[in-house]
């Protein structure tokens, strides 16, 4: 078994996955291989329907492979019991989403520290993390904000910073710019690849924005149930 903190922070290994419907199989994709390394962002590309949320949620230990394996620090998603998987999820893997998903009564800073706490910090550990991740992105004079009181820009950093507060190992973005204006998204997406790069954090964003994607290491683009790679 490899080792956690050398292994990849995830691999997927000839991964597939189909759906029951209408009683038959409906394939998403199939032999889909993939390796994150630490400290690497690769941008997932792909049309509507393609497999990417998908894949993403196979990625986070949501769901399992149909066929394949998934590999998340070291460890086989077929070797594991939903109790590791949760706890793997919580401790090593941020997710950011197109909607923010914030709770409206609370506060900007309340919101990125619950994730912490969530994951096994102090209360008071975890609001020092979120204070010092939001402030990192700008977003030090909104501290006790509600989501309704923000921006969508601000919301959305607000949901980066739940993401980054834990330092994942593994972030997971699903068009977490999707929902914003071009010079909003190239902002709110700048901070989110330089915050995950500066804690070592492997990204793996599912995007539309061909733009945005080619700033990152690598593009990996699934259709037609495949998947193929290059570097940028």
């Amino acid at each position: 078994m490899a080792d956690q903190n050398s292994a990849p922070p995830l691999r997927l290994i000839e991964a597939s996955r189909s759906y029951r419907q209408g009683g038959r199989d409906l394939r998403v994709f199939d032999g889909v291989s993939l390796t994150l390394h630490a400290g690497e962002a690769v941008g997932l590309l792909g049309p509507s329907g393609s497999g990417k949320s998908s894949l993403l949620h196979m990625a986070g230990l949501l769901e399992k492979p149909s066929g394949g394996e998934v590999v998340v620090m070291g460890r086989e998603r077929s070797r594991m019991r939903d109790g590791e998987a949760s706890f793997i999820r919580r401790a090593h893997i941020g997710f950011v989403f197109q909607f923010h998903h914030l709770l409206p009564e609370f506060s900007a800073l309340e919101n990125a520290a619950l994730a912490a706490m969530i994951g096994g910090m102090e209360a008071r550990a975890a609001r020092n993390a979120a204070e010092e991740t939001l402030r990192r992105l700008e977003m030090g004079a909104r501290l006790d904000h509600k989501p309704p009181q923000l921006s969508g820009g601000e919301q959305q950093r607000v949901a980066v910073a739940r993401a980054l507060v834990n330092r994942p190992s593994l972030l997971l973005a699903d068009e977490p710019t999707g929902n914003l204006d071009p010079q909003t998204a190239r902002l709110v997406f700048s901070d989110l690849i330089r915050e995950a790069r500066a804690h070592g954090a492997a990204v793996l964003v599912a995007t539309h924005n061909e733009t945005l994607a080619r700033e990152m290491d690598r593009i990996a683009r699934i259709g037609d149930g495949r998947m193929k790679e290059r570097k940028d």
